[in-house]
């Protein structure tokens, strides 16, 4: 559902309540995006970071002081006394109040690589962007950052907004944009699309496998959002024929093996290879036998690019290179799968061809995605 319009005023109002009321972080993220004032005091004259540092809330501090709330005056409003200090929540909040009054840069580029992490988590590109802005305004370098922070699981920063869902911030009709805007601005500080953890795991990998999760499919209502991040990573030239270190199969094997037809047509887009084999010599097509529908794309789309393949062989040049060699062999392979018996390329009719799948009416369109 989208967000219903509020005036200015009526934004700064909500933050308020929230802080007043300990509300979610989530909700604070979805106030702060949509232009709430940090600064903007209460009927009586309460800053949001005092509010939130009387409530000894430490997420909400940091999110607030990113977000250029003023630590100096909510250290005016609070008494930041140790009789004040209730408890080790509030001691927390008021140290990073305290640093960032004072100027700790220590405390305050660690609080900021903590704000980068949360971020990147749920999508919210705007406080990736201020917080790498932040990094470089107080003498930082948000490039490194990037490039080398990593969490307690040895995942980038590209690897947490890949596995993040986004749903923190509660608009699911913008889903698709604020995870694609998260990726790109990522990517602009020069991290590899590719960078592994120590688990040796892809970001596209973990996007990948978060869309074998239906409670995450379920909650989206738009088809092409679920496919994000993993269509911006691919249209960033991630390896798209790449294998995963925990199956040790390429993931278009291992989305077909799991029945995976969202994945596997996503990565059909990007040109994965179903052809290409694991350990034991199995296919996509092969682990796809117990789905039907899925066994059909895979072929299909084997199909349309062979005739393609088929096109270039035989587009006048009459030569025979070791590649073209290479590419003969492999059509014949394809064409020889719907055959009993081997046969040469040459001697199957295109009709022929066109007839060996029953292609459903949804697959229409793939015939005519060929390669160029």
């Amino acid at each position: 559902m989208a967000r219903a319009f509020m005036s200015p005023r009526d934004i700064d109002r909500h933050l308020h309540y929230a802080l007043l009321n300990q509300g979610e972080v989530g909700v604070l993220h979805d106030l702060l995006s949509r232009k709430a004032d940090p600064n903007m005091p209460t009927e009586h004259q309460e800053v949001p970071l005092a509010i939130a540092l009387e409530r000894g809330s430490y997420c909400a501090c940091r999110l607030l002081l990113v977000c250029q709330a003023d630590p100096t005056a909510a250290s005016v409003q609070v008494n930041l006394q140790p009789a004040r200090v209730l408890n080790e929540t509030v001691c927390q909040s008021s140290s990073l109040v305290h640093a960032w009054a004072s100027c700790d840069m220590p405390v305050v580029l660690r609080s900021l690589d903590e704000a980068l992490f949360e971020a990147a988590s749920i999508h919210d590109a705007a406080l990736i962007g201020l917080a790498l802005s932040t990094i470089d305004v107080i003498g930082g370098d948000s490039a490194t950052c990037v490039l080398t922070e990593v969490d307690s699981q040895g995942n980038s920063l590209l690897h947490v907004c890949a596995k993040g869902c986004g749903s923190m911030l509660g608009d699911k009709e913008h889903f698709e944009t604020m995870a694609r805007l998260s990726v790109r601005v990522l990517l602009a500080s020069n991290i590899h699309v590719d960078v592994r953890n120590q688990a040796g795991e892809t970001p596209l990998i973990i996007a990948l496998r978060r869309m074998y999760c239906s409670d995450f499919v379920n909650c989206i209502s738009d088809p092409d959002a679920v496919m994000e991040p993993a269509r911006i990573l691919l249209e960033s030239r991630a390896e798209v024929n790449q294998v995963s270190p925990v199956t040790n199969m390429t993931v278009i094997l291992e989305a077909a093996s799991l029945g995976y037809i969202l994945v596997c047509n996503l990565l059909l887009d990007f040109k994965a290879d179903p052809l290409l084999t694991d350990s034991c010599g199995k296919t996509a097509i092969d682990a796809a036998a117990t789905f039907p529908e899925l066994n059909l794309l895979l072929r299909t789309a084997v199909l349309n690019r062979s005739y393609a393949e088929l096109a270039l062989l035989h587009q006048g040049s009459k030569s025979t290179t070791r590649s073209s060699i290479g590419e003969h062999d492999r059509v014949t392979q394809v064409f020889s799968m719907h055959h009993d018996e081997p046969c040469e390329v040459g001697e199957v009719p295109m009709f022929e061809l066109l007839n060996q799948l029953d292609i459903e009416d949804s697959y229409d369109g793939d015939w005519l995605s060929l390669d160029h």
